[in-house]
């Protein structure tokens, strides 16, 4: 089976993530294609996650660590520049999860490591008597082709990621998909050898091994991605500003009830429906939730009150 592989040059969450659905957007048939890439801080929800659920939104804004909403499921994790993302896009009668975790497990295995593949799709790594996540995955099918994508911990700011996963305090009422806490290391805990670049290299050997073309020399089925030459493509640069947007980061989030003391905040795409409470607070009605909303209130103690609750 042909197989192709793209590694990115860019650390531009939102350009990758758009560029990710542009491969998927495009896949020919009978083809297996990896994707591997890198972005700077940013912490990446699903799809029908709430972001004032699932991080701390202030602490992000603290760390310089940006927000991205993918197209597919599954819960949130923390990207940064020692994190190791991987793609893999398949015909859907050739969609195999377990088989592209063997890929990256295979590629771990050279750096003398033992990872286990759990039944959520994890990877973890056995360190003493305990089991720690290195690795998670999220999915997507379309009506031909599916894709498989997850993230690689190997010298990740763990600090930094504990400070942005940790969410706030507050007393939200929601659905939607929240996600599972597990305790995670980096690799380089176990190997100080592993980075990037030699990770990389053992995660397209292995999977050239799995997709094995005796028409190809070594490596002719790279590509290297720039934003420069992706930027000519209309169909990926309307879904980067997609990612970008606020209707795309906060109103896509699912309806929630914000209940502080004595008022309740019925959310709608990212907009306060309706206020249950003050009259004094019936003006938020249509306002984006958010603190620069509560600006308007004049009651100095329903003001603080709000301003403590909502970042």
């Amino acid at each position: 089976m042909p197989c192709h592989i793209f590694i990115s040059a860019s650390t531009n969450p939102w350009f990758n993530l758009a560029t990710e659905d542009w491969i998927f957007r495009h896949l020919k048939a009978e083809q297996q294609v990896l994707m591997l890439y890198r972005n700077s801080p940013s912490v990446v929800i699903g799809r029908a996650q709430n972001p004032w659920i699932e991080c701390h939104l202030e602490n992000m804004q603290k760390h310089k660590v940006g927000l991205v909403r993918r197209q597919s499921g599954g819960g949130t994790v923390f990207h940064d520049l020692g994190n190791l993302n991987f793609s893999f896009f398949s015909p859907k009668q050739d969609y195999d999860k377990k088989r592209n975790l063997g890929i990256i497990a295979k590629a771990m295995q050279s750096f003398e490591l033992n990872p286990i593949i759990s039944e959520r799709h994890d990877i973890l790594i056995p360190y003493q008597n305990e089991s720690y996540k290195v690795s998670g995955s999220a999915f997507r099918e379309g009506k031909d082709f599916a894709f498989h994508h997850g993230t690689l911990l190997l010298k990740a700011d763990i600090p930094v990621l504990r400070d942005c996963l940790r969410p706030r305090n507050i007393n939200i009422e929601a659905t939607g998909v929240k996600s599972v806490r597990a305790k995670v290391m980096n690799l380089c805990e176990l190997n100080s050898a592993i980075d990037y670049d030699d990770m990389s290299k053992a995660i397209v050997k292995a999977f050239n091994e799995q997709y094995p073309n005796s028409q190809l020399k070594q490596n002719d089925n790279i590509e290297l991605l720039d934003e420069v030459k992706l930027k000519d493509s209309q169909s990926l640069m309307n879904t980067f500003n997609q990612y970008q947007n606020w209707e795309w980061l906060f109103g896509r989030t699912l309806p929630f009830i914000h209940k502080i003391q004595e008022i309740s905040l019925h959310i709608k795409k990212g907009l306060i429906e309706q206020v249950e409470g003050p009259k004094d607070l019936k003006q938020l009605e249509g306002l984006p939730y958010q603190a620069s909303s509560i600006e308007c209130i004049s009651d100095i103690r329903l003001k603080k009150m709000l301003l403590d609750e909502i970042p």
